[in-house]
């Protein structure tokens, strides 16, 4: 049995496809790839009962057989990077499991590598998708949209369960840590998504499968039972399983950036306060007190370390909608740092904190790849004591 591919066609597909392998691999085939041959093509899949990733390459099949055989992509990854021609040859020995892999035109130069018997390894129904809910979606547009939530979503795996995914619903994207930190982003792309939920457990590898993704647009798609992305191809496959806990209602008032607010140069305010906390000891009750004083282009915002240490630094701010009334909150530091790094793409941001509210808001828009977006940030005011 014999077939013949190409090396970066088929380091590709390694790379995208073993991100759905176990992490901790307790029984060695767990963690190999199944390659399955049929025709001319060469379909390369992962699975630990989770997540599930497929990618389909085009091959020569040499033999003319259809066949499969296990691989340990640790093993392959390494070999490809030292093999110099381009088109691979690779054999299998269906009786004694060895896979044989030619590193040069020579028949006396090659690797060999053990297979687990093909019909021992978990396997997912690789046709699911096509019947499936499919949503397309530009891929910078996707990315962009998990890489801004995810730094809401609660930092310990067991925090706040019913925040414990992205949702994605009807043009509204929302990820929260629970009450006192909220994200929100409006993108009209995702209009006709509805009620699509991505656990924060596959995030990072879900986002990784698409950045390996060729190409300007990707489909989201839901099943029966998972939630996945697929090429508009087909070539290239990943879903996990649907989270069984409901999400929450999303809360469209705190969407609106109605009411005053300030404009803010979010560096230079992230920076005042990193000055202001590098004399604190503490590790606990990082309260900050804003003080917004003066108005329109005249306004002025001091920010205090709530410490016996009176540290206080103060910069020129312009207030908007809104008269010279004095405005104090106490801010709890590591949120207000999270939510405000968050706007990475920003450097003024509208910050509403002109009012006696029980939490903020930070506001920006921006445009990826075309379309327009909001990007909204919420977090509830501290009841901080002084740190002595």
């Amino acid at each position: 049995m014999e077939v013949k591919i190409s090396k970066s066609a088929l380091k590709n597909a390694i790379t995208a496809v073993k991100k759905a392998l176990p992490k901790v691999v307790i029984q060695e085939e767990r963690g190999h790839l199944l390659f399955s041959v049929d025709g001319d093509i060469m379909t390369v899949q992962a699975t630990n009962n989770d997540m599930k990733a497929c990618c389909t390459v085009a091959i020569e099949n040499v033999s003319k057989e259809n066949f499969s055989f296990t691989g340990d992509p640790k093993i392959l990854e390494k070999l490809l990077v030292k093999i110099d021609i381009e088109t691979i040859r690779i054999t299998f020995d269906a009786i004694e499991f060895v896979v044989k892999i030619y590193t040069t035109e020579s028949e006396k130069s090659f690797s060999s590598m053990q297979s687990f018997p093909p019909d021992k390894m978990l396997t997912f129904d690789l046709s699911s998708w096509k019947e499936s809910t499919k949503y397309p979606v530009d891929k910078e547009v996707l990315l962009f949209t998990l890489n801004y939530s995810k730094n809401f979503l609660a930092a310990l795996k067991d925090d706040q369960k019913q925040f414990d995914f992205i949702v994605i619903d009807k043009g509204y994207v929302y990820a929260a840590n629970g009450t006192n930190k909220m994200g929100f982003l409006v993108f009209k792309a995702y209009g006709l998504v509805e009620s699509l939920k991505i656990r924060k457990n596959v995030l990072p590898l879900f986002t990784q499968f698409i950045e390996n993704i060729k190409g300007a647009s990707v489909q989201l798609f839901e099943t029966k039972n998972n939630i996945g992305v697929v090429t508009d191809s087909g070539d290239m496959v990943f879903m996990f399983l649907k989270s069984n806990v409901g999400a929450p209602n999303i809360p469209k008032d705190h969407i609106k950036s109605e009411g005053p607010y300030t404009l803010i140069e979010k560096n230079r305010l992230l920076k005042v306060i990193d000055r202001l906390m590098a004399s604190n000891v503490s590790k606990t009750n990082f309260g900050v007190e804003l003080n917004l004083t003066g108005s329109g282009e005249n306004a002025i915002l001091q920010v205090s370390l709530l410490s016996s240490l009176k540290n206080t630094e103060s910069f020129p701010c312009v207030r908007k909608d809104d008269g010279d009334e004095d405005v104090s909150h106490v801010i709890d530091y590591k949120i207000f740092k999270s939510i405000m790094a968050s706007f990475d793409t920003d450097k003024e941001v509208r910050l509403h904190i002109n009012d006696s509210g029980k939490a903020y808001k930070v506001y920006s828009s921006g445009e990826v790849s075309g379309n327009k977006y909001v990007l909204v940030g919420r977090g509830s005011y501290a009841k901080a004591k002084v740190v002595s």
